[in-house]
């Protein structure tokens, strides 16, 4: 309690990180709701796309990038070849009986 009995002063330490945090919540609630806004927008454009793109338009689809990638088009190789599930790993393995070693000498 404050030294006049009457609780928290407006201009306290206390009550200004209070006010802070009250508008702190207000604000990412706020972007909160503009976040789930947005995340239906996006679920209604992607059922737009589901609708407009069928089976056939896939196929055809599928088939110019085949003709692509016969014709040697690299970019149309990767796409099928990722489409189909066989890209390649990102990561490095490294086995052996005993693991290399480095060493680092500075020289002045």
């Amino acid at each position: 309690m404050a030294a006049n009995g009457r609780g928290k002063s407006p201009g306290s330490r206390k009550a200004l990180e209070e006010n802070r945090y009250s508008l702190n919540t207000e604000t990412a609630q706020i972007a909160n709701r503009k976040s789930q806004e947005k995340k239906r927008e996006y679920k209604t454009l992607r059922e737009i796309a589901k609708e407009n793109f069928d089976e056939d338009r896939k196929l055809g689809w599928l088939a110019a990038l085949a003709e692509k990638a016969d014709a040697g088009d690299a970019k149309a190789f990767e796409i099928l070849r990722d489409t189909m599930g066989e890209k390649p790993s990102d990561s490095v393995e490294i086995s052996g009986a005993s693991p290399f070693s480095v060493n680092i000498r500075v020289v002045d």
